[in-house]
């Protein structure tokens, strides 16, 4: 849930709940964010003082797509990818459904309207590459995400080294491109003709302006063009009218768009402009080319960001004394996983290190949790509820596994 000027809807008054009131055991600690119809909360266990997370509300509505049923069956797909939200719990009341998740930060378009200056190409490469990271694993459950923007992409909760983390958020626009047959494998799930908006116009690319259907190489353009905008801005960021925007994107040269910038990002740009629907982006040479900017520009992935306070910088230069963050501080993820684990996962290969992740408690009662939304918010409902235009469902057929080929 983002801020009004980062709604791909218009907003809509929604009641909000105050501090203190009970939802189940969770009770109401502060409002983190309103959006079209919904609303998200901090929260705490009742039962587990300290224990805090975040309430995702949507209120029943016939207005609007529901769309809190999708972002808990994308969750579930990921639950075993450790750098996502977890989902914790969710339910259903008269009126409304929520969903709870770990805790975040605060997101990107938040942290840029603090600063009131825009993110140096330190923090801009990082950015881009945890975006990547994120996207790629989205994508590899077999979703495209379709509102990439800086609003739907977050810090990490905890200060020090964990919060230089950064995960997507927001997956009630996403949709499956997959599909499975009756054979049992996957084969890419048609296109349509014609389809309604999805995303935000600001960050979004030429095929959302046309009205057809978005790949995955649409995420990733809509990820270049947030970090355009965090840093420089875009020549349309001022503009509400989509038809104002559609043309300046049209007139807008890519010297001039990246001027100023690592020109890595003007050659990504270029290539992905060429991928169609069909087409699955080579995340490798992605993010070769941003890490060649890292590696050029001699970015420390350790530095602070550019929005950090200075309690944050201090414990970031305590960090970079510790032996074992200094092996660390050539790769962005090992603040999660090994050089090797990432190097696996951006290029396709298996991630051997998920096998040897530790099966604690905390996960099994998350394996606990998500089978409890998937019976309480069930596939069926959600193809049932939410719909685009000139297509019954939404989702249509869910893929039941992942294909990194497709």
């Amino acid at each position: 849930m983002t801020s009004n000027s980062e709604n791909s809807i218009p907003p809509t008054p929604v009641k909000v709940m105050r501090p203190g009131h009970i939802v189940d055991k969770w009770r109401i600690k502060a409002l983190l964010g309103k959006g079209a119809c919904g609303v998200v909360y901090k929260v705490e266990d009742k039962n587990r003082k300290g224990y805090c997370a975040a309430m995702k509300v949507e209120y029943d509505s016939q207005e609007f797509d529901r769309t809190l049923q999708i972002e808990v069956h994308v969750l579930s797909k990921m639950k075993e990818n450790r750098d996502v939200l977890k989902i914790i719990d969710c339910g259903k009341r008269k009126h409304y459904t929520y969903m709870v998740t770990t805790l975040c930060g605060k997101d990107l378009m938040a942290l840029r309207l603090k600063i009131q200056r825009g993110f140096n190409d330190t923090t801009a490469m990082r950015v881009a590459l945890f975006t990547l990271y994120g996207l790629k694993q989205l994508h590899e459950a077999g979703f495209v995400h379709r509102d990439v923007k800086p609003g739907n992409i977050m810090t990490a909760a905890n200060r020090g080294r964990d919060a230089r983390f950064l995960v997507l958020i927001d997956f009630g626009m996403a949709r499956s491109f997959v599909l499975t047959g009756e054979d049992g494998k996957k084969k890419l799930r048609p296109m349509r003709r014609r389809i309604p908006l999805r995303g935000t116009v600001r960050y979004c690319s030429m095929n959302v302006h046309d009205r057809t259907e978005q790949g995955r190489g649409d995420d990733l353009i809509a990820m270049i063009y947030t970090i355009v905008f965090l840093t420089l801005g875009l020549p349309w960021s001022q503009l509400k009218d989509e038809k104002e925007i559609m043309s300046m994107k049209k007139s807008t040269k890519d010297v001039t768009l990246f001027e100023d910038l690592p020109e890595e990002l003007k050659i990504i740009f270029e290539y992905l402009k060429t991928l169609g629907y069909s087409d699955r982006p080579n995340y490798e040479k992605i993010y070769n080319l941003i890490m060649a900017a890292i590696n050029r520009l001699k970015i420390n992935f350790m530095d602070p960001y550019e929005w950090e306070d200075e309690e944050i910088e201090k414990m970031s230069k305590a960090d970079k004394d510790d032996k074992e963050e200094k092996e660390q501080k050539s790769d962005p993820m090992k603040t999660a996983k090994s050089t090797k684990a990432v190097e696996a996962t951006i290029s396709g290969e298996a991630d051997e290190e998920k096998k040897l992740k530790d099966k604690d408690s905390d996960e099994q009662q998350n394996t606990s949790n998500v089978d409890k939304c998937n019976k309480l918010l069930s596939a069926k409902d959600l193809v049932s509820s939410h719909s685009d235009a000139n297509e019954n469902s939404h989702m249509g057929i869910i893929s039941k596994t992942r294909d990194s080929k497709i």
